[in-house]
């Protein structure tokens, strides 16, 4: 595996003295990232070694920089850098920042608080048919008693949606679960009811979907398919894997009924997206990715067992399963790489999101729609800030009656973003991160909790191998570059 080796520590608010760079090397490359403007720029071994002892570019920090290195680097070669740096200075470059203000932080929340939804997740069935081994839905029915969504609250949900989306030509309803076609019929109800709707606003709507597969019949297929649902499938590998992670709720394998469910699926469908969940026991992505395309997924999103930041499961990942997934991240970039040289297809690219916040370099301030953008309405009809969240008392903002409470999703915003400046203090890739998800640091009391320093340290690495993954396609196939990032940035 090839190790990223860290030179040099980021501004914060009590060492204001350090240039707002961080300096690491990777696949014998040495780069530099401008924490401010999240631009990279590869650099020479002279250039490399006098950032890493340089504390300023004030005239003292040359002195300063000239007078340590003793007869290492000539005063011309350091006089040469000093003035590529000012180049780049002028462009915005090394430039302090300053943290958010109390006033701006509530500003900023308050914007994101009347920002409207174009869609809403309905958590139809709280309840479930499988026994996965690292559910954080507690066997799906997040902690409480097994329940279905009645009709009545799903057709009041939808009433919501309309209700908050005036205006908004293309809307969206997610159904979720649980195991959500175990209530098909209450879905029924609520697609047909809202079509209805939009016939009569003029909007357009669209649905999605997430299964484990155990549950497809002609009917079911047919109705998916004829209203043209996004679907995610949870799957977790072949059968020995998927019989292991998530078994039925009888005990038995869940692999040949799913496989033959999805088959049929296939068949009348031709794409489908499959979700698996990586665990400490199951940790070889690249061997499951061969597995998925053989069988017909068209796309592939794995996602990882993490617990929370303050407690872990048995079949959570911990420091040494982030080492074992970043070497597989290594085998894929390279697996990749290969691909494109050889001009082969590649079916299995997990990096199109982290290339996309490479080459935007947007500030990512809070990177989902906490309270926003992906509430979720429960099956008693509350209202959650995202479906991760269902059952955690602690965090419910609303209900179908009263609609959210606006002071109660800020508060919640307020303390997840209360995390956010230890990111600051501590993460050198804080603005394209954005922060930890806001579950994993939820707390049942109502709080978030601070990031583990395994899981961060892995999102950190990932980066750098991502700013080594582009600047690869940038040289070797900037075309295929283009297509992954478009030509936004």
């Amino acid at each position: 595996m090839t190790e990223a080796k860290h030179h040099f520590s980021i501004l914060n608010e009590e060492d204001n003295n350090k240039l707002p760079i961080h300096l690491f090397t990777y696949a014998d490359r040495k780069f530099f990232f401008d924490i401010p403007t999240s631009y990279f720029v590869e650099t020479d071994n002279n250039a490399f070694e006098i950032l890493s002892n340089l504390e300023s570019l004030s005239p003292s920090g040359k002195i300063h920089l000239i007078s340590k290195s003793g007869n290492t680097y000539s005063s011309q070669k350091i006089e040469e850098i000093f003035q590529e740096m000012e180049q780049l200075k002028n462009l915005g470059f090394f430039k302090a920042e300053v943290p958010e203000q109390e006033n701006e932080i509530n500003q900023y929340l308050h914007r994101l608080l009347k920002r409207r939804s174009s869609h809403i997740t309905l958590c139809v069935s709280q309840a479930c048919n499988m026994s996965c081994k690292y559910c954080y839905a507690e066997g799906g029915n997040f902690g409480k008693k097994a329940l279905l969504m009645s009709e009545e609250t799903a057709l009041r949900a939808v009433d919501y949606l309309f209700e908050k989306t005036k205006g908004i030509q293309e809307i969206g309803l997610i159904f979720f679960g649980g195991e959500p076609l175990l209530n098909f019929k209450v879905i029924k109800k609520a697609v047909e009811y809202s079509r209805k709707l939009a016939q009569k606003t003029g909007q357009r709507i669209g649905f999605s979907l997430t299964t484990n597969g155990t549950i497809m019949n002609d009917e079911i297929i047919e109705f998916l398919c004829t209203n043209r649902f996004g679907l995610k499938v949870s799957m977790d590998g072949p059968k020995s894997v998927q019989d292991d992670m998530r078994p039925l709720k009888t005990g038995e394998g869940s692999y040949d009924l799913v496989a033959k469910n999805l088959k049929s699926l296939l068949k009348r469908r031709g794409h489908l997206s499959v979700r698996p969940t990586l665990t400490r026991h199951n940790i070889e992505m690249n061997n499951l990715a061969n597995f998925f395309e053989e069988f017909g997924f068209t796309r592939i999103g794995f996602g990882i067992a993490e617990g929370s930041c303050f407690a872990k499961e048995d079949y959570d990942f911990g420091p040494e399963e982030f080492e074992k997934i970043f070497f597989e991240y290594e085998k894929t970039v390279n697996e990749i790489l290969d691909r494109l040289d050889k001009k082969i297809k590649v079916p299995f690219n997990p990096f199109e999101n982290l290339l996309n916040e490479i080459h935007t370099r947007r500030k990512t301030r809070v990177r989902c729609g906490l309270a926003r953008g992906v509430s979720t309405i429960a099956v008693d009809g509350r209202i959650y800030p995202c479906h991760r969240y269902v059952g955690m008392d602690a965090f419910v903002i609303g209900n179908l009656e009263t609609g959210i409470d606006k002071e109660k999703a800020f508060q919640i915003l307020k303390d997840y973003y209360n995390v956010k400046k230890y990111c600051w203090q501590t993460c050198w890739a804080r603005h394209i991160c954005g922060g930890p998800c806001p579950f994993y640091v939820a707390h049942p009391s109502g709080t978030h909790y601070y990031p583990d320093e395994g899981h961060c340290r892995f999102v950190r690495k990932s980066y750098e191998l991502g700013i080594w993954f582009y600047d690869q396609l940038a040289k070797r196939h900037p075309q295929v570059l283009e297509k992954w990032v478009g030509s936004s940035g």
